[in-house]
């Protein structure tokens, strides 16, 4: 209401953030939350309800666990390890900004402590309230990164890298010539923005993809080896096979059984 009694026409609507979950859960692991380098085109929040966990980023290590929620902007490498067992939950989101942090941010789950300790009650039942609680968290943690009063290093990448990105997650195969002559650079001058704006060289960021995906497709029983080859960008089991054991020290098949057990399904057999 302004001073003179009549809203104005320029006040009646807000369009909402343009924000998409696209992957979450609320579930136990240890094991299979090691990665050496963790690197993904979207956001995470995590939250775990117990310690066990930790983040590695440069020379920090941060310790994940009730007391606290970190967000991670997309074009982030670091690493996760696991100390012990513990329970976590995430999510995976898409937020079209033009600015974001370089580095991840963390919050005090103080203000949401409610929510975020009944998670188990309320993950994955009442739909629309789900979606509700959900987005609420998110919001919440995003406006607290908006108006944080400790700056942070933020960046913006490359629209060209932004679009080399998106066809290198569309196919894994896609080598960095292809690349850098379908966003109209060369290979060189390609390479170099990359590393500038990621910190990291087009391969390794490939690889980490590939292997997160693969670390995915692995929950699933029904899918050979073989066959998560392919969809990984690998000519063949062997080659992935390899490519897997060098990335995280175990072979695929042993990873497959741990999350298994991990899961409570108990062990499964690689194809």
């Amino acid at each position: 209401m302004t001073k003179t009694g009549f809203i104005g026409a320029g006040n009646l609507y807000l369009d909402p953030p343009s924000l998409q979950v696209i992957q979450h859960s609320f579930l136990t692991m240890r094991e299979s939350w090691n990665n050496p380098n963790r690197n993904a085109p979207f956001w995470r929040l995590y939250w775990d309800s117990t310690p066990g966990a930790e983040i590695l980023f440069r020379d920090q290590t941060i310790e994940l666990g009730p007391d606290k929620v970190v967000l991670i902007a997309p074009y982030i490498s670091y690493a996760s390890r696991a100390t012990g067992e513990f329970t976590q939950f995430y999510m995976h989101f898409e937020w079209d900004v033009q600015l974001s942090p370089a580095e991840p941010l963390v919050f005090p789950a103080a203000p949401m402590r409610k929510m975020l300790n009944d998670v188990g009650e309320w993950y994955g039942r009442d739909n629309e309230l789900f979606v509700v609680r959900m987005y609420s968290i998110l919001l919440h943690y995003l406006a607290e990164m908006l108006n944080r009063n400790q700056p942070c290093p933020m960046r913006r990448t490359d629209p060209r890298i932004a679009r080399a990105i998106e066809l290198m997650d569309e196919d894994l195969h896609m080598n960095n010539e292809e690349l850098a002559r379908k966003v109209n650079l060369s290979c060189d001058n390609f390479q170099r923005l990359f590393r500038a704006g990621l910190g990291t060289t087009p391969c390794q960021y490939r690889l980490s993809r590939r292997m997160e995906l693969a670390q995915h497709l692995l929950q699933d029983p029904e899918r050979s080896l073989n066959e998560i080859a392919v969809e990984t960008g690998f000519s063949n089991r062997y080659q992935f096979s390899k490519a897997f054991k060098k990335f995280f020290r175990i072979a695929p098949g042993a990873s497959r059984k741990i999350r298994s057990f991990e899961n409570g399904d108990g062990a499964s057999e690689s194809k």
